[in-house]
C-alpha cells in the first residue's frame, strides 16, 4: 500500500491530467487530504494535524493531498520529505514523522524574519525566498 502514495514523475502527472474527465457519476476512491491556508499559522496546525493523522495510520493511506497557502508550506515540505520517511509499520505509522516532518517545520517556524530580511527581499537582485532560505 505504501506503494499507491508515493508522488508520481512530473510527465506522468503531466500526461493523466491532460486525459482527465470528470464521470460525475461516483467519488474517486480513497483518503484525501485538504490543507488551508492562513499563512504561517496554518502550517504549525497542519503540522500537527498530520502528525496525529500519522499517529492514527491514515495518512500513510491518503492517496490525494491538496492545499493552499499556508497549508501549501506544509503539503510541500511532506512531499519533499516523503521519500525518506520510508515505509510505514505494520499499523499505517511512520515511525521518524516527527523528526523528518514536524521538527523541521517546528524549527522553521521559530526563525526571525525581520524587516531588513522583508525589504531586502524587495531588491530586484534577490527574493523574499532568498532569504528565508539563507536563513
Amino acid at each position: 500500500m505504501p506503494d499507491e502514495v508515493q508522488p508520481q514523475s512530473a510527465i506522468a502527472t503531466a500526461q493523466e491530467a491532460a486525459t482527465f474527465k470528470w464521470d460525475s457519476d461516483k467519488l474517486e476512491p480513497g483518503i484525501g487530504i485538504a490543507l488551508s491556508g492562513g499563512g504561517f499559522r496554518a502550517m504549525l496546525f497542519h503540522a500537527g494535524a498530520l502528525a496525529r493523522m500519522n499517529e492514527l495510520g491514515l495518512l500513510s493511506r491518503a492517496q490525494r493531498i491538496a492545499s493552499v497557502s499556508g497549508g501549501s508550506i506544509m503539503s510541500g515540505h511532506l512531499a519533499l520529505s516523503w521519500a525518506a520517511l520510508g515505509a510505514a509499520d505494520a499499523m499505517g505509522v511512520f515511525a521518524n514523522f516527527g523528526t523528518i516532518v514536524v521538527d523541521p517545520i517546528l524549527a522553521f517556524a521559530r526563525e526571525k524574519v525581520d524587516v531588513v530580511d522583508a525589504l531586502t527581499g524587495l531588491l530586484p537582485w534577490t527574493s523574499a525566498s532568498d532569504q528565508v532560505a539563507q536563513t
